[in-house]
């Protein structure tokens, strides 16, 4: 018997859908998983990623074995991304960014705020100044004050620990941080996440975000979590 389903959770994830119109189709005597892409037929794979770069809020960030694409086996087609915890992720992206002395960009800034949930007013209204003042702070237009950028940072260190348990924020080294300037696109860092267990008081084991050092580069994926047989090289095409 088949079934047929518009989103199944552990396949289709609402971060960045790559095909909003495909199905999935189970055939339990053959125990393959399809995907139908229209007229296409694809037999997918899930992939987890030994390093993967994505861009969130207009951030670049590395995952280290933690995305899962589901593919093609045959055609090789990218047909979903999972990224567990997304929430998460991002409160740790934002935790790890304000540790970092590095001057915040207007990427950074609109990053921040974004991650608050705060809109332009809001955030404006929190720091105390104009509705413009922020636009030209995101737009790069002016550098956001010393005062103001360590005020944001406190902020959103006190708003999103308890989201990312495993970054360690300290409100007095962001107070005696001393911000360094940025000179140059290649010296700006980029951000690198795993998933680690870890224990908080009064908390059983979780699986948290952590940063981690970006790995060496090396060509290929890792471990492929298979769902459907391979077809011979010169088979490979999906089925009408």
């Amino acid at each position: 018997m088949d079934f047929r389903h518009n989103c199944v959770e552990d396949i289709y994830q609402k971060v960045n859908p790559m095909n909003e119109g495909l199905f999935l189709e189970m055939d339990e005597q053959q125990q393959r998983l399809h995907i139908l892409d229209g007229q296409h037929r694809h037999r997918a794979i899930r992939e987890l990623q030994e390093s993967y770069r994505k861009v969130l809020g207009g951030i670049p960030v590395i995952l280290i074995r933690a995305v899962e694409l589901t593919k093609c086996a045959d055609c090789g087609q990218v047909l979903s991304e999972k990224i567990p915890a997304l929430q998460k992720l991002i409160a740790a992206m934002a935790l790890a960014r304000i540790a970092d002395p590095l001057k915040l960009s207007g990427n950074d800034i609109r990053f921040l705020r974004k991650a608050m949930n705060w809109t332009a007013r809001e955030f404006s209204s929190a720091l105390g100044v104009s509705v413009e003042t922020v636009s030209r702070w995101e737009n790069g237009k002016d550098p956001i004050g010393l005062a103001n950028e360590k005020l944001l940072r406190l902020m959103v260190g006190t708003a999103m620990q308890e989201s990312a348990p495993a970054i360690d924020f300290d409100a007095q080294q962001v107070m005696n941080m001393k911000i360094e300037s940025v000179r140059s696109a290649e010296e700006m860092r980029s951000m690198c996440f795993e998933r680690v267990k870890f224990k908080r008081p009064s908390h059983p084991k979780e699986e948290q975000w952590d940063s981690t050092e970006e790995p060496p580069r090396k060509g290929g994926l890792t471990k492929a979590y298979q769902t459907a047989s391979a077809a011979p090289k010169s088979e490979r095409r999906c089925s009408q």
